[in-house]
């Protein structure tokens, strides 16, 4: 049986390096060489971006790859939140867990920390720095209707910290 993990449940080492040795043998029998050869540039670009490697330059599409993938879940989960927390059904009791409350920004801070290491020249970088910008800038498009009394305190704290509401009083 297949399971479907979320990114918050990956962060659990010993869960992640199953995934990853059922990925690796998957990826050995459903792909191309060559598209065995991107999914382990794009894991690498995965590991340099969260500080795991340092002993490799990932391929700058790798590297764009991975934050294009990052920003589209983090822009998703925050969208939808948002939606839940300003309609009839926002229930407090059933918010999702602090550590995914936080995640685009631990991820944030780590892509931005760790971007030196990929190396990325002139397009490349504007490139990485765009999409993170507008990743931030979408999560608070996406808060921007929910009433201030709504939102979860860690994540009005990060959202206040990264100056993305203003900072008032909840």
């Amino acid at each position: 049986m297949t399971l479907d993990y979320t990114v918050i449940e990956k962060q659990d080492k010993g869960l992640a390096l199953s995934l990853s040795e059922q990925e690796k043998s998957a990826a050995r029998i459903l792909l191309t060489e060559q598209d065995q050869k991107y999914l382990s540039e794009f894991n690498l670009a995965a590991k340099v971006l969260k500080g795991e490697e340092d002993n490799n330059v990932p391929t700058p599409e790798a590297t764009i790859a991975v934050i294009v993938d990052r920003v589209e879940g983090n822009i998703f989960f925050h969208i939808s939140l948002a939606r839940w927390t300003s309609s009839q059904e926002y229930d407090p009791d059933k918010l999702p867990p602090s550590q995914a409350l936080t995640y685009t920004f631990v991820i944030d801070e780590l892509f931005r920390q760790n971007i030196p290491s990929c190396n990325l020249q002139g397009e490349f970088q504007q490139a990485a720095e765009y999409l993170l910008k507008y990743q931030l800038d979408e999560v608070k498009n996406a808060w921007g209707n929910v009433p201030i009394e709504r939102f979860p305190s860690i994540l009005l704290d990060y959202l206040k910290k990264y100056s993305l509401v203003e900072n008032k009083q909840n």
